[in-house]
């Protein structure tokens, strides 16, 4: 009787699943601030976190960041933050998103006051300036080649029948957003968006 416990039990140990291993794999989780690095395979899975917002495309990686450019004169400030992307080997810049809009407001000032003087980086700005233009931009996301991004644009002050100007070149290819023209409706990227007072985007566009 006791040979025969012994028989069963080698079949049962002979049958013990191996311990399992994490499949391969090498991927980029990226948040609004930083970016994990995540590695699995037959070792484990480990992780590593970067402050920068990192992505990959075309088998290269790139940092996304916002900017920030501001022009200043005697009675009026233009402020942006356009969206940069750089290459992490080449150290290569190169833009990805800017509100055409802040630019187009600069020109129109300075037709009207040819005697305006762009304040040097030292010089101390106007308290109250009369005029204001600004737009902000947040990273929220990045996938692969595409970068999803909040813009919140074309606040301005001191500019009087100023209408929205269409972006050109870039083409996001997703957008929830709403402008102020007109009262009227507008189709844009294949989606209908009511004009509002207020503009905000949020939209993916390729790096």
């Amino acid at each position: 009787m006791r040979s025969f416990r012994w028989l069963l039990l080698i079949p049962l140990l002979g049958c013990s699943l191996p311990e399992p291993v994490p499949p391969s794999a090498e991927f980029l989780l990226a948040d609004g601030s930083s970016t994990y690095w995540v590695r699995s395979g037959p070792d484990g899975i480990s992780a590593r976190m970067s402050p920068l917002i990192l992505t990959k495309a075309d088998n290269r990686f790139y940092e996304v960041f916002v900017g920030e450019v501001v022009r200043s004169y005697e009675d009026a400030v233009f402020s942006r933050e356009p969206i940069y992307r750089r290459d992490l080997l080449r150290g290569e810049r190169r833009l990805v998103y800017e509100d055409d809009r802040i630019a187009e407001w600069e020109r129109r000032y300075l037709a009207n006051h040819p005697e305006a003087r762009l304040l040097d980086p030292d010089d101390e700005e106007a308290a109250d300036p009369t005029f204001v233009a600004s737009a902000e931009a947040d990273i929220l996301a990045v996938a692969g080649p595409y970068v999803l991004y909040d813009g919140r644009h074309g606040r301005a002050r001191g500019f009087p029948e100023i209408r929205f100007i269409r972006r050109r070149g870039r083409h996001p290819i997703g957008r929830n957003g709403s402008a102020r023209y007109d009262g009227a409706r507008h189709r844009v990227a294949r989606r209908r968006w009511r004009e509002r007072r207020r503009e905000r985007d949020v939209a993916a566009c390729g790096v």
